[in-house]
């Protein structure tokens, strides 16, 4: 082992690269050398140990972004292609150290006041041991999660829920919304796989509950977001709920969620009334003016299941 107790001087220079300092090359000078000035030799040597230094960063990370922008064409590309030759999108996978014979379960997440995001969510994918291919997009981080099981991806729900209350403890103002799909058994399957997450993660942000929203607990509602970007289901939505909804708005009141409560206490207006805490006669009263506005009789039970399944409808409607 080197005596470092005969160097008493240091020469540094830092290592720059993309503008940036990464660290120090330094070279030691013996104890004999003390009084003497660096030398022409010396000075040669540092900056030329520490522009190596700086040129084998770079180098490293040319190929770290070049690699992850592979990965991330290799997602985009198979979205966007119609498969017809799985074996060779599942060739083509294992050259980038990806097993598309197995389910993969799609997650968008979302992240916002995280520093330096997505790498938090890199390392927690790192640390699980798995190697999911993962793009950017518009709402946040897409990524397919391998999984055995190709009936569900209900298992995953505590893993993203442990990677949510891990950052919530480092970053306290972090905010995250994910949305899983279903299993994709092939790859054929991911765009389907993709597009449930995608409608989970914008109903779990619209719900604001549970930062974690499986498809799979959807319930009726997996059936509804096949509607959700159907012009006719927003014509639907429009003529049924538009003018309460125009009403609320205009005169700051709560008649849409008079409606939904007395819907959610089947009809009953004494359970009605006391969710809302208001008087049963305030209630007859709003019930009479939804009548009104809507044109819908409330005693007619098509008029009902038209107004129940436009307020079902209203978290999935983009269009109004």
């Amino acid at each position: 082992m080197t005596d470092l107790a005969i160097y008493s001087q240091v020469v540094v220079r830092t290592i720059v690269a993309a503008e940036s300092v990464h660290g120090y090359c330094l070279l030691l000078r013996p104890t004999s050398s003390a009084n003497q000035d660096v030398s022409a030799v010396e000075e040669i040597a540092v900056n030329q140990g520490a522009e190596a230094a700086a040129l084998e960063w770079a180098k490293l990370n040319a190929i770290g972004i070049a690699a992850e922008s592979m990965r991330a064409a290799f997602v985009d590309e198979l979205l966007a292609s119609e498969i017809a030759d799985e074996q060779a999108w599942i060739q083509r996978g294992a050259s980038l150290h990806y097993d598309l014979t197995k389910p993969h379960v799609a997650w968008v997440v979302e992240g916002k006041n995280i520093p330096e995001w997505p790498a938090p969510l890199l390392r927690f994918i790192s640390d699980q041991g798995i190697n999911a291919p993962i793009s950017r997009r518009d709402e946040g981080m897409l990524l397919f999660w391998p999984i055995d099981n190709p009936k569900s991806g209900r298992e995953l729900k505590p893993t993203a829920n442990a990677f949510t209350e891990r950052l919530q403890v480092q970053y306290p103002k972090a905010k995250i919304v994910i949305g899983i799909g279903r299993p994709a058994v092939s790859p054929a399957m991911w765009l389907q796989s993709q597009q449930q997450a995608r409608e989970s993660w914008r109903l779990g942000k619209e719900w604001k509950g549970s930062p974690v929203t499986y498809f799979g607990d959807l319930g009726l509602y997996q059936l509804l977001t096949t509607f959700g970007s159907n012009p006719e289901a927003a014509r639907f939505y429009r003529k049924t709920l538009g003018r309460l909804i125009n009403h609320d708005d205009n005169k700051n009141a709560e008649l849409v969620e008079t409606l939904e409560a007395f819907f959610e206490c089947h009809g009953n207006l004494s359970q009605t009334a006391n969710r809302l805490h208001i008087h049963r006669n305030t209630l007859t009263y709003r019930l009479e003016q939804i009548a009104a506005i809507t044109q819908l009789d409330l005693d007619d039970p098509d008029a009902r299941f038209s107004l129940q399944f436009a307020l079902k409808l209203r978290p999935l409607v983009k269009a109004l």
